[in-house]
């Protein structure tokens, strides 16, 4: 190079990194004002390369598809003028059958000529005529990088990433785009290599907001001073003239690639949205939601971490899923102590960071340049080394606008999350998110490890099968027996259902049903040995209504073990079945009756939708809500009048009905008064392991007495039953059964001569009078009744 072309190009350099210092030394722009979701954040500029651009071109590889065009996003009427083409002729390389080609993007389309597309511009006679370039390479490459930051000086939009670098970073970028020209530049570039390299560029352009106007503002920049200083710096050829024109077909070419780079990432955008709105209105399991997303949003190019959090009862924000690269790692680092567990308490300093105020705020929170930020200082150290450079709090909301979840997301690069597509990305998912969590509002918060810790569990076979009896309260005979999974821990202590179920996704619950299958015929061959014909009543996950998996393994289970259909009742629970259609649950359930198999509503009374489902399904069994039935140690009154009036509901839909959470010998004997078909609960027996039951059944006797109640809850129920049909039909009440009534509570009065002596007299006033002049009466029995049941309730506490 001669000395006055080097000094040219000295002189330029100089005066662009006198001009980017002066920029980045300038105080930065106001913030965006605050508020909930609002409207897209001022685009960002410039971003660095990706850290994979090579710094020497690789060796030829496959080549990469051709760049598409943009239907839903391009424009006709093009906003810049089109270069014109080069049209070179030389000895070596004869440029002919050149086509005009063009491609647009977001309002922007370009229009340049190539010939056959790109094959002249990478093959032999390219790389011969770009060898008169080659001594001048390097420093071309070191005066474009400089004049490039020149160009940013000018543009405070697109420098506004780069504000957010640090010195390091900042040195780092430079180095990177003087590689990135050098690459463009070589005469080793393969057409594969650059349009892999391009649209990897273009992506990462796309996802830090860079508009494609200002991308062709500096590619036609570039351009214009690379033909300048090629011309300026090279002796007039023939191969001059030829490989300026293939740097010129290269700069268009890469441009247009970054544009396809532009399109796939919109196309990402788009397929995630569709793919988390497909989740948010289908999914019947809350798990399964919470971990679609997250593997989502985890896998999305430029993500490195993502989980999501709710408060506990206590209070504290609990981590119960995550995803990408970093996010095991984050999240072992805040369980163990390593890093702050991110709060919502304004007081802590971990909660002051951005999760924190998006939780208290109820607004996304981006944090910019998250490794410098003085917010994240408590995680900074190690966010550094996971790679965050910038992050997004999205709140989770309900129909209030208070929060309910947060939504955390990690980027690799800066500016990630206020870039507009992405900014719109998190407003969107946040509205989906938010109408579907609220949906399993019952869903109770289990932190990660403990989700972890089930599965595991799960996956290495550590379950057994303990069985309830159920038996039959006319006469106490045993007819079926409950199911009910268990967790065998590290430790051999047993897990209940009620901590691991509600951590399951419907894969693991569609496991759980087949080992209950098997479990269970195993448990009707050792009864029926002893001479007992059960029923297995297994739980059923209203997640898998729909499901063909559950019925195909149900039939398969069935024919292997040699199950009749009677020997198996399926008691479906309640649940979130909303994603899956009416039609295709009624067939589904159809199915499975049509086979023999009886269905059972569990846990009638335990909320809207199972009352609901009861009036939609034509169920063979129901069974309340043993949270029901228990509130008869404290509420007698109400819990049998809850018994009394579900019984009744059942019966007129001609189902049998189950009383379960059974606890004591005075519930069943009111159940059975109420007219219940079956009872369950610990007044009969424990949950217990197939060995233990079969013990327990060679002694089993259970006698009902309906006619001569022991206990004061019995009494009770037996005169609330007679209170609600006299209720219901006055003109016939005397004919109703007051006699009876009357004589059970005289048979429990009998042995009882101090309570006969409170209870008595108003009994006999209540009976021999009109029930509507004796609402005072009534009460006044109830009150005794009750009394007496508590006391009999603490006799029997002090004497176990």
């Amino acid at each position: 190079m001669s000395g006055g072309t080097e000094q040219k190009l000295s002189s330029a350099s100089a005066s662009g990194r006198s001009r980017w210092r002066r920029y980045r030394s300038a105080p930065p722009p106001p913030a965006r004002p605050a508020g909930r979701s609002s409207a897209p954040p001022t685009s960002p500029g410039t971003a660095p390369p990706p850290a994979h651009i090579p710094t020497a071109p690789r060796p030829p590889g496959p080549a990469a598809p051709s760049s598409r065009s943009i239907s839903s996003h391009s424009c006709s009427s093009p906003q810049t003028e089109p270069l014109p083409p080069y049209r070179v002729h030389t000895g070596g390389l004869c440029l002919r059958n050149v086509e005009t080609f063009s491609f647009s993007y977001a309002n922007v389309s370009v229009m340049v000529s190539s010939q056959n597309r790109s094959a002249f511009a990478y093959d032999y006679a390219a790389q011969q005529n770009l060898a008169v370039i080659r001594p001048i390479a390097e420093a071309l490459s070191a005066h474009m990088a400089d004049d490039f930051y020149k160009f940013l000086a000018d543009e405070p939009d697109m420098a506004e990433t780069l504000r957010h670098l640090s010195d390091t970073e900042f040195v780092g970028l430079q180095n990177k785009l003087r590689n990135y020209v050098g690459f463009i530049l070589s005469d080793r570039l393969t057409d594969a290599d650059h349009r892999a390299t391009a649209r990897r560029l273009g992506r990462l352009h796309g996802q830090l907001g860079i508009r494609p106007r200002w991308l062709i503002q500096l590619y036609s920049h570039l351009q214009s001073n690379l033909q300048q200083a090629i011309r300026a710096t090279v002796p007039e050829s023939e191969a001059r003239e030829a490989a300026a024109a293939i740097v010129c077909h290269r700069i268009f070419a890469d441009l247009r690639e970054q544009f396809a780079g532009y399109e796939e990432l919109e196309a990402e955008i788009a397929a995630s949205l569709a793919q988390c709105e497909t989740l948010a209105l289908e999914s019947t399991n809350f798990n399964d939601l919470v971990t679609g997303v997250l593997e989502l949003l985890g896998g999305f190019t430029g993500t490195v971490s993502a989980f999501f959090a709710r408060v506990d009862h206590e209070g504290e924000l609990q981590i119960e899923a995550s995803a990408g690269a970093a996010g095991p790692r984050y999240h072992q680092a805040m369980e163990s102590g390593e890093v702050p567990r991110i709060s919502i308490d304004p007081d802590l300093e971990a909660g002051r960071g951005p999760g924190g105020r998006a939780w208290r705020e109820s607004r996304i929170i981006c944090s910019d340049a998250w490794s410098i930020e003085a917010e994240n200082r408590p995680w900074h150290e190690l966010g550094r080394q996971l790679g965050f450079r910038s992050s997004a709090a999205v709140p989770i909301l309900n129909e209030a606008d208070r929060t309910i979840a947060l939504l955390s997301l990690y980027a690799g690069v800066p500016r990630f999350f206020s870039a507009p597509r992405i900014y719109n990305f998190l407003l969107h998912l946040q509205q989906m998110l938010s109408h579907a969590v609220q949906r399993f509002s019952r869903a109770p918060v289990i932190p990660l490890h403990e989700r972890q810790r089930y599965r595991r569990l799960l996956d290495s076979g550590r379950v057994t099968f303990h069985f309830q009896p159920i038996i039959d309260l006319d006469d106490g005979a045993l007819r079926k027996l409950e199911g009910l999974a268990r967790l065998i821990g590290e430790d051999d202590a047993i897990v209940e259902p009620k901590h691991f179920m509600p951590a399951f996704g419907s894969e693991d619950l569609f496991r759980l049903f087949a080992i209950g299958l098997d479990e269970g015929a195993k448990a009707c061959r050792e009864v029926a040995a002893l001479g007992t014909d059960v029923t297995i009543a297994l739980n059923f996950p209203a997640e898998g209504m729909g499901d063909p998996r559950f019925i195909d393994i149900l039939f398969a289970r069935m024919r292997a073990h040699g199950l009749l259909p009677h020997q198996i009742q399926l008691e479906i629970l309640e649940g979130h079945d909303f994603g899956v259609d009416e039609t295709v649950q009624h067939d589904f359930l159809r199915r499975i009756r049509d086979a023999g198999i009886r269905i059972a509503e569990d846990d009638l009374g335990s909320g809207h939708s199972s009352l609901l489902r009861l009036d939609r399904f034509g169920f063979d069994d129901v069974k309340i809500d043993q949270a029901l039935v228990q509130s008869a140690l404290y509420r007698p009154e109400r819990a049998l009048e809850f018994i009394l009036y579900l019984t009744r509901l059942a019966h007129s839909f001609d189902m049998k009905l189950t009383v379960e959470g059974l606890a004591n010998a005075g519930m069943v004997e009111a159940a059975a008064i109420l007219g219940a078909d079956y009872g369950q609960g610990y007044g009969i027996a424990r949950p217990m392991p197939l060995d233990r039951l079969v013990e327990w059944h060679r002694g089993f006797r259970y006698k009902v007495e309906v006619t001569a109640p022991k206990t004061a809850l019995g009494a009770l129920a037996a005169y609330l039953g007679w209170c609600m049909r006299a209720q219901q039909t006055q003109s016939e009440r005397r004919a109703l059964g007051p006699v009876d009534a009357e004589a059970r509570i005289a048979a429990y009065l009998g042995a009882r001569p101090e309570a006969a002596a409170r209870v008595g007299p108003l009994v006999e006033r209540h009976f021999a009078g009109e029930f509507s002049s004796h609402e005072e009466i009534r009460g006044r029995i109830v009150q005794e009744l009750t009394l007496l049941w508590f006391d009999e309730l603490a006799e029997a506490g002090s004497d176990g």
